[in-house]
């Protein structure tokens, strides 16, 4: 589970990585997120869980099967009040997939297998919308 906050940036991204940083899949599979993308907490944070196994949270991180790798974090355009990155990654800690429940923030975004095909469905098409 990862927690960042978006600190006011006019773009934020977080993506995985294999071990070299080779970006896993994004277009068809959750292997990054956007602000847009991602559901926020009630506080502005955004958690997500990076698993290779889909947990049923909205904000899943797909590492298409990878247990090792890394990931990156991009803020862009950030409010001129932001002077350092002190507090921007708030929370980063492994946790079993059967304690997962317990370690989420309240009123976490769940997704069933209809929703998740939903969420896909929508990142494919806002992707070819970029492409024209």
């Amino acid at each position: 589970m990862i927690t960042v906050d978006p600190v006011g940036a006019k773009f934020f991204d977080f993506q995985i990585s294999d071990p070299w940083t080779k970006a896993v899949e994004y277009v068809g599979k959750t292997g990054s997120f956007n602000a847009s993308q991602a559901t926020s907490n009630p506080d502005g944070t955004i958690t997500l869980v990076a698993s290779p196994i889909d947990p049923g949270v909205h904000n899943w991180l797909d590492t298409s099967g990878l247990h090792l790798g890394t990931f990156q974090v991009r803020w862009q355009g950030l409010p001129a009040s932001v002077t350092s990155g002190e507090g921007a990654v708030r929370k980063v800690e492994v946790v079993p997939l059967a304690d997962l429940a317990k370690h989420l923030p309240e009123g976490t975004r769940m997704v069933d297998a209809k929703g998740r095909g939903a969420q896909l469905a929508e990142r494919e098409m806002t992707y070819a919308n970029r492409l024209r």
